[in-house]
């Protein structure tokens, strides 16, 4: 008497990379579009009412990213939370009683948030087909093209337009380096003339982002060699980065105020510590003016609102109030000169989208908190992550909406894809690797047993074994002999 026994074989070499040339084909042509779409955001052409290559992209591959959506955590809550900013910000200006709204601002805006957070679901699509350092890469080839673009009527080419898309290209062929001691060498050499460049050009903020990041990433790649034992994990990882940004901010404050980086360096930081009582408050006190304006319309303006001259008049005395003063028409041309730019992305999210947005801010920070957390506490945590999200977590208290919102989709976008959900059939890939393209199905084949012939034999045990190769487990039955 036999009876059939099922048994699944592990996936070979040749079910896992595909061995139809067409199959190979396509697959190629699907990478070089998540290219050219990464690099269509970075890009940044705009036409009118806010159109740009970024928001044809989006649309046009809006079937092929958002059902991407689904393979990452927090990327379905920050999608729907977008969608109710969305809806918010319109309800706002449609049933705007005090205050005008303009049609175009208000189309220019909407499609700036839809376009920005639409290039996140894009991000994460082009992941699953593209290596992290790659799709940065792309992305910042898009901009370092448009920054050259922009940059002859630019005050400072290289602090508005080239060091963003300059850094991450750096830090991108550094993560490529598979060699540690040669990886090292080359974030040494970028860090180097990063700290020549941006002393030149008065970037403090970037440098400080640099140097944060290549401090984080070596001191985390050294500690994960070491003993797990005694480990910080989780969420408390942050508290050694926080630790650095404390020591980078009260350090690099004391030269500039020494006088060390530059006379120049040194008179505006000691304007900025005159006005605010910090750099940081001296250097953005838009938040006092936010502030007044949240205890007298906490609900936000809607898309499209047309400040009035009770808004500006609150603004100043908020401003004067700290002891901060414009005399260039600094407030009245550029934060209320037709539209509400509080230059902060959270505080400009409030004022266009409401609480949701206000919510929508918050999210996207303790997301990218989240990600930074996991990285770090990975096995070769990366300088290009670590600097992008530290980058996106600046800009969003920060950084003006209109100039820093697709900045923060980039880093949603590299943080949201290392945080991919396990699915039944494959594992999770490192973020530094091309992802495996889909195994086979697998083919059962059906073989004879004989039955042992004494009363003592037990049903086929099934045990879990663990292919080489792969990785991937699978489940096998075996007969006793």
């Amino acid at each position: 008497m036999t009876v059939p026994v099922t048994t699944v074989e592990p996936p070979g070499p040749a079910a896992l990379l595909g061995s139809n040339p067409r199959r190979r084909r396509q697959a190629s042509a699907v990478r070089y579009l998540a290219g050219f779409a990464c690099a269509a955001l970075g890009l940044r052409i705009q036409r009118s009412i806010g159109l740009s290559t970024g928001f044809l992209a989006v649309v046009g591959l809006l079937p092929l990213w958002l059902p991407a959506l689904d393979r990452y955590r927090g990327a379905r809550l920050l999608a729907g939370l977008v969608v109710a900013a969305l809806v918010s910000g319109t309800y706002l200006s449609m049933f705007s009683t005090t205050h005008e709204v303009l049609p175009r601002n208000a189309m220019e805006t909407g499609v700036l948030v839809f376009t920005a957070f639409g290039g996140v679901g894009l991000l994460l699509w082009a992941r699953l087909h593209l290596p992290v350092p790659t799709v940065a890469m792309y992305y910042a080839g898009g901009l370092l093209l448009s920054g050259l673009r922009a940059s002859p009527g630019s005050a400072n080419p290289w602090k508005y337009e080239l060091s963003l898309p300059v850094t991450i290209i750096a830090f991108a062929l550094v993560a490529r380096v598979n060699d540690p001691h040669r990886r090292r060498l080359a974030l040494m050499g970028v860090v180097f003339g990063m700290v020549a460049v941006d002393l030149s050009f008065d970037c403090r903020s970037h440098l400080a982002f640099v140097l944060i990041a290549a401090a984080l990433s070596q001191l985390f790649e050294r500690r994960s060699r070491r003993a797990t034992a005694g480990r910080l994990r989780g969420w408390r990882v942050l508290a050694i980065p926080a630790v650095l940004v404390i020591v980078v901010y009260l350090g690099g404050s004391s030269l500039l105020l020494s006088g060390a980086a530059g006379a120049g360096l040194q008179a505006q930081a000691k304007a900025q510590v005159a006005n605010g009582g910090s750099l940081i408050a001296g250097g953005r006190p838009e938040w006092y003016a936010t502030q007044a304006l949240m205890r007298h319309h906490i609900g936000g303006f809607g898309f499209g609102a047309r400040p009035l001259p009770s808004d500006v008049w609150l603004a100043k005395q908020s401003l004067s109030g700290v002891g901060v003063t414009f005399n260039s028409g600094y407030v009245e041309k550029y934060m209320f000169g037709g539209r509400f730019k509080l230059h902060s992305t959270l505080a400009d999210l409030w004022s266009n989208c409401g609480l949701v947005g206000l919510l929508l801010g918050a999210v996207c920070g303790v997301l990218l908190l989240g990600a930074l957390a996991a990285h770090l506490d990975s096995a070769r945590p990366a300088a290009l992550l670590v600097f992008v999200i530290a980058e996106g977590l600046w800009n969003l208290p920060f950084g003006p909406i209109f100039t820093n919102l697709p900045d923060i989709a980039l880093a949603l976008g590299l943080a949201l894809a290392l945080r991919q959900e396990l699915h039944p059939a494959r594992g999770r890939q490192l973020e530094d690797s091309t992802p495996a393209p889909e195994p086979a199905e697998a083919r059962p084949f059906d073989r004879t047993v004989p039955l042992p012939r004494d009363s003592t034999w037990q049903p086929a045990r099934r045990k879990r074994v663990r292919h080489r190769s792969t990785g991937r487990g699978r489940v096998l039955d075996t007969v006793p002999r």
